[in-house]
């Protein structure tokens, strides 16, 4: 293999001219969030909120939103992230791989950036993954095919910049049916296959003049799921959701050194499931008024968030020094997602939440670090937290640690610990550099919490305290490959230490179950072309 990957780069060292590549170049996206990941391949990858961790965030993907509000895995949700540039005036296209041929998994996006005429320019993507086929398929379909496709995407969105003003408007299909386990009986041969089908559009616009910020963002989401549910007789559920979200930001500048804020964040969520077991329609609007005061090292901002039926005031202040600055904010922020309430039945929660914390942040060119301090109060309780970030780039080194830790019984998650190290020289007149990654990711969840598969709250608090036989969910990713400007080759050794995945807790056996590793390793190749 490592023969393999030099012949790679070899080749390719005549195909590209001579220039400078960063180390952390064509690198995935985490999305500021928590990666709860239960199977390989990152087929089932819950999104966590990094301060309130008994929710999923909603998810942003060029422009688009993808609802977290429903508690349901969202990462394969998301397309492939497209590293074309949107200013450049050439049409360019971008074709990315992540396969293991030996069991007929491939994972293949394509997307073209097609620039129209001055300034206007369209982005289509393209996706699809397949695998295996297993017994169990063979046996519904009656065909003895190798492979079988589970997800599907498409995006088409169109966007213009002028010299004051820029307009993105979109739309985007997503579709995928993905084994999932309730026990350990299930596991492999007995799977429900949960279901999304979902229908995005966007449309976002930006004004700039020398005393006026505006900006807009439109987004919805229409979708169908099947989900499997452990609930009063009920096996499986399947419904509809429709989501509209709208982001309004308006910045006054009255003065040089003072601004006049507003913004507006509304969320509304509507279902067709029976009220008499399900109540997932609800909304939130938040209003904020403020103003923004910058005098040398000093900036100040304080306001007034109106809610529906509250409002509350929020602060922030931040002192600049060279390398170090030194914070403290009090905010407030609104929640929506999928809770099981009272054992009578699933609603659409919402928490208006306040966030209280003070911390310092250090950056310079080599290393960036922060620390912050922080107390979250929702509803009827307050938890403190801590949140350590770091980040070391110097010559062929990279090192990024998140720590993050929960002092309160009440969470999902106690901490969370994600760590990337990064090895890739450069080597002299040569057109690409190697590099050999690591990754640990460890959650610890707290003893009082499940993770279950027949919930639509995928981890709610257990009616009975088992003791657990595990104590934290870790998972340690190995790569190496060589990387070009347009050209990226990988293989990455998937929970290298061959631990099989902690899936979900089996009811009947009062116990967590697991699940084998189903690729050995994975090829990844990222390769973009310009016209």
């Amino acid at each position: 293999m490592v023969i393999f990957i030099y012949i790679v780069a070899l080749l390719f060292s005549f195909s590209y001219p001579q220039s400078e590549i960063d180390i952390n170049h064509l690198q995935l996206l985490d999305y500021d969030s928590i990666h709860l990941n239960l199977e390989s391949r990152r087929a089932t990858v819950f999104l966590i909120d990094k301060f309130y961790p008994n929710i999923t965030n909603d998810i942003n993907y060029l422009n688009f939103k993808i609802d977290g509000s429903m508690m349901y895995p969202l990462y394969n949700s998301i397309p492939r992230e497209v590293f074309l540039s949107s200013s450049d005036t050439t049409t360019m296209s971008q074709i990315s791989f992540l396969q293991d041929h030996s069991e007929y998994f491939y994972d293949t996006s394509i997307a073209l950036k097609s620039y129209l005429r001055n300034n206007v320019n369209l982005l289509t993507q393209i996706e699809s993954k397949s695998r295996k086929r297993y017994g169990y398929d063979e046996v519904n379909s009656g065909s003895a095919s190798k492979g079988v496709n589970y997800d599907q995407k498409a995006l088409f969105s169109i966007y213009k910049n002028n010299a004051n003003s820029s307009i993105d408007a979109g739309y985007m299909y997503h579709y995928e049916t993905i084994p999932t386990y309730v026990s350990a009986l299930d596991y492999p041969n007995s799977p429900f296959f949960r279901a999304v089908e979902s229908y995005s559009f966007k449309l976002y616009y930006r004004y700039l003049l020398d005393k006026l910020n505006f900006s807009n963002n439109f987004n919805s989401q229409t979708s169908d799921y099947l989900r499997p549910l452990n609930f009063e007789n009920i096996e499986s559920v399947e419904y509809l959701s429709q989501i509209y979200w709208n982001q309004m930001s308006i910045d006054y500048f009255i003065k040089n050194n003072y601004t006049l804020n507003f913004q507006s964040d509304y969320k509304f969520i509507k279902s067709d499931v029976p009220d008499d077991l399900f109540n997932l329609n609800n909304q939130y609007c938040k209003n904020s008024l403020g103003v923004t005061f910058i005098h040398n090292k000093h900036q100040f901002s304080f306001g007034i968030d109106s809610f529906k039926n509250s409002i509350e005031y929020y602060y922030n202040y931040l002192l600049e020094f060279n390398k170090v600055n030194f914070f403290i904010s009090f905010d407030n922020n609104a929640y929506m997602n999928m809770q099981y309430v009272d054992s009578d039945k699933y609603l659409m929660d919402k928490s208006i939440t306040i966030n209280k914390s003070t911390g310092v942040v250090f950056d310079n060119q080599i290393i960036s670090s922060s620390f912050v301090l922080g107390s979250y109060h929702v509803r009827d309780y307050e938890y403190f937290y801590y949140k350590l970030n770091a980040n070391i780039d110097y010559k062929w080194i990279s090192f990024d640690m998140s720590y993050n830790a929960y002092e309160s019984d009440k969470l999902f998650i106690n901490h969370y610990l994600d760590i990337v190290f990064k090895i890739s020289p450069e080597i002299n007149q040569k057109r690409y550099r190697p590099y050999a990654l690591i990754k640990l990711s460890d959650i610890s969840i707290n003893d009082n919490y499940n993770i279950n598969h027949s919930h639509l709250n995928i981890y709610s608090q257990a009616t009975v305290l088992d003791e657990q036989d595990f104590s934290s969910i870790n998972i340690v990713d190995f790569e190496i490959g060589v990387l070009f400007k347009y050209f990226k080759i990988g293989f990455i050794y998937e929970n290298y230490y061959n631990k099989p995945f902690v899936y979900g807790y089996d009811n009947d056996n009062a116990q967590y179950f697991l699940i084998r590793n189903q690729s050995d390793y994975l090829i990844e190749i990222t390769w973009i072309f310009k016209d």
